[in-house]
């Protein structure tokens, strides 16, 4: 099977323009995506003990886990000694803090 080229999409009348658009995800967009999905919980995320479907306690625990993979900062941890990384993840822009010999470093995802 052939790849498309950028910007088309298998759907497009003759592989013409693609016609969706990428934005970035932010609390809004993250509250949006169990009904714009149109998919199973248990597609998208671990399992949750309730009856099937879209409930409440689902939908919490849905915003819960993909704020956690999309939206909070991504963390890293080495020590003091470890002067190449340490150099490398403030370079990345992280915000390292220290305690004792542990440095950790919160990269921002957006």
């Amino acid at each position: 099977m052939r790849g498309l080229p950028p910007g088309t999409a298998s759907g497009a009348a003759g592989g013409g323009p693609a016609l969706i658009t990428l934005a970035p995800l932010d609390e809004r967009a993250l509250a949006r995506l169990p009904d714009a999905a149109g998919a199973d919980p248990l597609e998208v995320m671990p399992p949750v003990v309730g009856p099937p479907g879209w409930t409440s306690p689902r939908r919490a625990a849905s915003l819960a886990f993909h704020r956690g993979r999309s939206l909070d900062p991504a963390t890293a941890s080495t020590t003091a000694d470890n002067v190449g990384a340490r150099s490398l993840l403030a370079g990345l822009g992280a915000m390292l803090t220290t305690d004792g010999d542990e440095v950790r470093a919160e990269l921002p995802l957006r």
